[in-house]
C-alpha cells in the first residue's frame, strides 16, 4: 500500500520527468502489471520522460526505450535494448525452417561453416535450431543456404534478453 501511496503522490502535479525506483519491488503481480501499464501510458499517450531504475531486467525490457547500465556508479552501457544485444552478445540462437526433405542437406552444408555456426544444429519437428557467432552471421548464412539451393522458408532469431546483456557486460561473477 506504501508502494501505491508513493506513486499518485509521484503522479498528482502530472509531472513532465518522473523518477521512479524500483516501483513495482513489493507488490503482487496484479499491481506490478498495473503500474507496468501506468508507465507506459505517462511515456507514450502523454510523453512523460520516465526513468526507471531497477534490478528487474525483464521489467526493464518490457518497458525501456533506451537502457543504461551501471557499474559502481559509473556509466558501462547505453543504448536501446536491441543495440545492446547486437553490441554485447555475440552468440545468437536461431529457428531455421527449410524444405523438409532438404533438412540433410541442410545440416550438411551447416557444417561447413563453423566461423558461422556454432556447435552442431540441434533438429526438432522439422525445425534446426542454430546457434551462430552473432547478428551480423545471418546475412552470410543465408546467402549461403540460398546459394546451395536451399528453400528457407523461415529464419527466426531468438530474443535475447537484457540478463544475458548484463551477463556478457559483467561477466558470471557479479
Amino acid at each position: 500500500m506504501k508502494q501505491r501511496l508513493a506513486l499518485v503522490r509521484a503522479l498528482l502535479h502530472k509531472p513532465a520527468v518522473l523518477f521512479l525506483d524500483e516501483p513495482t519491488a513489493g507488490l503482487d503481480p496484479v499491481a506490478a502489471r498495473h503500474v507496468h501499464t501506468m508507465v507506459e501510458n505517462l511515456a507514450r499517450r502523454e510523453g512523460c520522460t520516465v526513468f526507471l531504475c531497477t534490478h528487474n531486467l525483464v521489467e526493464a525490457q518490457k518497458l525501456c526505450d533506451r537502457v543504461a547500465v551501471m557499474e559502481h556508479g559509473r556509466l558501462v552501457a547505453l543504448g536501446t535494448p536491441s543495440d545492446l544485444t547486437r553490441q554485447y552478445v555475440k552468440r545468437l540462437e536461431l529457428d531455421l525452417e527449410v524444405d523438409p526433405l532438404q533438412i540433410a542437406a541442410a545440416l550438411q552444408i551447416l557444417q561447413q561453416f563453423p566461423e558461422l555456426v556454432i556447435g552442431d544444429p540441434k533438429q526438432e519437428k522439422g525445425i534446426l535450431t542454430l546457434t551462430i557467432a552473432g547478428w551480423e552471421s545471418i546475412p552470410e548464412l543465408l546467402s549461403i543456404l540460398v546459394k546451395n539451393g536451399l528453400r528457407v522458408y523461415r529464419l527466426a532469431p531468438r530474443e535475447v534478453d537484457l540478463e544475458e546483456v548484463y551477463f556478457a557486460i559483467h561477466g558470471d561473477s557479479e
